[in-house]
């Protein structure tokens, strides 16, 4: 994941602007060991949701050069140029987001 401590654009999606209200509602709980550890969980919750609401606006913007598909058990993601698993990159994984997210670096490689 992404753990950069950049300042985050809650208005990028709704999943954001939910989870800032929930940090702010654990914050101001109240001081615990168990909040701060609750509060740690939920900042990082918070940067990981913002990751993957970038990555998918990066992908949605050239959306019509992807294709996601079942393959066997798993998801797999290809450009629609994909010739075969020899020649084109893929990605896979257990969700759509982990397949597109394997095939982010493949092609980022």
């Amino acid at each position: 994941m992404l753990k950069e401590n950049k300042p985050i654009n809650i208005n990028k999606h709704p999943l954001l602007k939910k989870c800032y209200e929930v940090c702010g509602a654990i914050e101001a709980s109240g001081a615990s060991k168990e909040l701060t550890k609750a509060s740690t969980l939920a900042n990082e919750l918070f940067k990981d949701i913002d990751y993957y609401v970038t990555l998918i606006q990066e992908i949605n913007k050239e959306a019509n050069e992807y294709s996601i598909f079942r393959d066997g058990a798993s998801w797999c993601a290809t450009r629609y140029d994909f010739i075969n698993i020899q020649e084109s990159p893929a990605g896979f994984g257990c969700t759509p987001i982990a397949a597109l997210t394997h095939l982010h670096t493949q092609l980022n490689d």
